[in-house]
Order: C-alpha cells, then sequence, then structure tokens
C-alpha cells in the first residue's frame, strides 16, 4: 500500500492514479448531497464512475 499525493483535478487525477497503478478498485467515501451544487458541477464520485471502467466502491459517512 502507498500513499500518492496529486495536484489538479480530483477525479481525473483519481482515474489516472488508479489506472496507472492498475487497480482492482477505487474506494471513495461520499458525504451526501448538496443538491444544487451537485446538479450544476456535478460530484466527483459522478465524474470518477463515468470515466473508468476500475469498479468503485463508495462508502457513506456517518452523521454527526
Amino acid at each position: 500500500m502507498a500513499t500518492e499525493l496529486a495536484l489538479g483535478n480530483p477525479p481525473e487525477e483519481i482515474v489516472k492514479v488508479a489506472e496507472g497503478r492498475e487497480c482492482d478498485l477505487i474506494a471513495m467515501a461520499a458525504h451526501g448531497h448538496r443538491l444544487f451544487g451537485d446538479l450544476f458541477h456535478g460530484s466527483t464520485i459522478t465524474k470518477v464512475r463515468h470515466h473508468t471502467a476500475i469498479p468503485l466502491l463508495v462508502v457513506r459517512g456517518r452523521k454527526k
């Protein structure tokens, strides 16, 4: 297991690193919907899932 710091557009960098390392799975945490913000800008998770064939595991965080 390794840690990598990437600068740039988060969805693009996540896909680029995962594909470059030949990952079998991308795991991401979700904080919930922002409704209007997600409608206009899209979410990182949505952009990642539309730009890779690697399976995506989305885990929702606990509510405070």
